[in-house]
């Protein structure tokens, strides 16, 4: 795993990169991740919600109008 590059920003920067396309074509971002990863509080932070869950894994979602303007 390539811990060094946790924290740095790399994460958010293509994740807001790829959402602003999203929101320029009025489309919702759907996606799922297993539980144990801590990737949930990045997506939290750019306006995605939790819709469901399975045993493993969280499904969440974002709408346009629902973005972080961080």
């Amino acid at each position: 795993m390539l811990t060094k590059y946790r924290n740095q920003g790399v994460g958010s920067y293509i994740l807001k990169n790829f959402l602003q396309e999203y929101d320029e074509n009025s489309r919702v971002a759907v996606l799922e991740y297993l539980k144990w990863n801590p990737v949930g509080s990045l997506y939290k932070r750019n306006g995605f919600k939790v819709t469901s869950e399975s045993d493993i894994n969280y499904f969440m979602e974002r709408k346009p109008e629902e973005r972080c303007l961080s």
